[in-house]
């Protein structure tokens, strides 16, 4: 598979932008789903404190709610606050519609593939690699899963991809003091971003503390750091509510955790088979409910890596090139996995928290790609065979997820939103703070609206006037928005 490499190049390229039209082409019809309300509603300044200061009130208008809607309050009540810093200004150029929340995700998404072929070219120049690494990531299951999701994880995908870019450029092209700048600058942005990228970081810092030891305690490196760490400090002083997103983890963790043992099914055996089932779906999707795919797939999966595993043991550079991306791909799964068994809440092994090691995972995968490809004892029809194996299930999972209608427990207020602006409603009963606060988040700005607030209903009821009552509409309310 030798080819010159402009035409690699253009190759590697073109994939990328396959990949920005297949976004585009795909974009769904958007539903409201877990706490993606909670999203919307800190990059408008409103989280739960701010939600507080209405707990008493029976009648609430527009005109309150939108003087919460500062950079102050955006900043402050949300954990991670470069997301929703970003979202509200975008959303303020793009418009306050559904569609400009998920473009705001895929946006993101856009910038983590191309951040990942820049990657890919620290590690593989311009081989031809570089393109099924692409590919593999794209229809990755774990990492599809959150493309068109209004939450923080892909923009920490994104920085967490950037910081990989200047670690491998450290590790492998030179270990210079504007690297190692670059990898702190993006460690800080992925941490602020989403605190679970900090299993990646670690990852990070055991490799450069393994290869350079004393080395690396030089004076530019120290001082970097400090500034670095001093900054961490300095953004968690001057927040009001610093690490709320664990805040809110937590406490819906204990509740989970509460719950586990009441009903007594917190096992290890069942645990240890759920780690190493998303640990898999992070080097490989499978189609979860054909059986003989899942066993080629692993099968395939298994000859591949031991095939691979013999010819780089006579390579050492190779191997210890490899072994680099393999423990930064597996921390992310085994500090989760270490967190579970220390706090007993199964909860974290969602597939969701796995996101950020993916690219590492996918750049693993190809680099063990490569290696088949390189066999001078392997056909090319038998190294086509393989990547055809590894390749097809995931483009059909990819294309089944966005094909089978979205189920789950969506959340329905964006009906009521437009039934809102359609009628031209003054005046809306709602049951909870809650409701008033996520309805007027997302309606026009400057929308004229009162809300009153009736304890006790499950409607949402219009009026068309003052007191003309128009339609009441049953609220759907996820999770979440329970939670507060």
């Amino acid at each position: 598979m030798e080819l010159a490499t402009n035409t690699t190049r253009v190759i590697n390229i073109s994939t990328v932008f396959l990949c920005i039209i297949l976004l585009f082409v795909f974009f769904p019809k958007k539903t409201l789903n877990y706490d993606e309300p909670f999203q919307i509603m800190c990059s408008h300044g409103i989280g739960n404190s701010v939600i507080h200061k209405f707990d008493s009130s029976t009648l609430i208008t527009a005109q309150e709610l939108s003087k919460e809607n500062t950079f102050k309050n955006v900043f402050l009540e949300g954990g991670d606050s470069i997301h929703y810093v970003l979202l509200h200004y975008f959303t303020a150029i793009a418009g306050n519609g559904l569609q400009s929340y998920v473009l705001f995700s895929v946006l993101w998404t856009i910038g983590t593939i191309i951040a990942f072929y820049f990657m890919c070219r620290v590690l593989f120049k311009d081989s031809l690699v570089v393109s099924i690494a692409i590919i593999c990531l794209f229809f990755n299951m774990i990492f599809d899963s959150q493309i068109y999701v209004i939450r923080h994880y892909m923009s920490g995908v994104f920085f967490i991809t950037m910081a990989g870019i200047y670690f491998f450029k450290y590790i492998f092209d030179r270990n210079s003091i504007g690297n190692f700048i670059m990898l702190l600058v993006f460690c800080f942005l992925s941490f602020i971003s989403h605190y679970f990228t900090v299993f990646i970081i670690a990852g990070f810092g055991l490799v450069i503390l393994a290869r350079e030891r004393l080395k690396f305690f030089n004076r530019n490196n120290i001082v970097a750091f400090l500034v670095a760490f001093g900054l961490l400090l300095l953004y968690y002083s001057v927040h009001s509510n610093p690490l709320v997103g664990m805040q809110v983890q937590r406490n819906y963790a204990t509740k989970f955790v509460m719950n586990q043992q009441n009903q007594s099914i917190f096992s290890i055996s069942s645990l240890f088979m759920r780690y190493f089932s998303i640990s898999f779906g992070m080097l490989f999707t499978v189609l979860k409910d054909v059986f003989w795919v899942r066993f080629l797939s692993f099968f395939v999966v298994i000859a591949s890596f031991f095939y691979a595993g013999i010819r780089l043991i006579k390579d050492k550079p190779a191997l210890s090139r490899v072994s680099i991306l393999f423990v930064v791909a597996v921390c992310n799964p085994l500090f989760i996995l270490l967190l579970v068994l220390l706090s007993r809440v199964t909860l974290l092994f969602t597939y969701r928290y796995f996101i950020f090691g993916v690219p590492f995972c996918m750049a693993y995968v190809a680099f063990i790609m490569k290696y088949i490809f390189d066999s001078k004892k392997l056909k090319y029809s038998v190294q086509y065979i393989v990547v055809v194996l590894f390749l097809a299930p995931s483009l059909i999972e990819f294309v089944l997820l966005h094909s089978r209608p979205v189920v789950g427990p969506a959340c329905n207020h964006y009906q009521v939103i437009n039934d809102i602006v359609k009628n031209d409603v003054h005046r809306i009963d709602v049951p909870g703070t809650v409701d008033a606060v996520f309805i007027n988040c997302m309606l026009p700005e400057n929308y004229d609206i009162k809300y009153y607030i009736k304890p006790g209903t499950s409607d949402a009821v219009l009026y068309r006037g003052a007191s003309e009552k128009l339609e009441e509409i049953p609220l759907i309310k996820n999770d979440l928005i329970v939670l507060f």
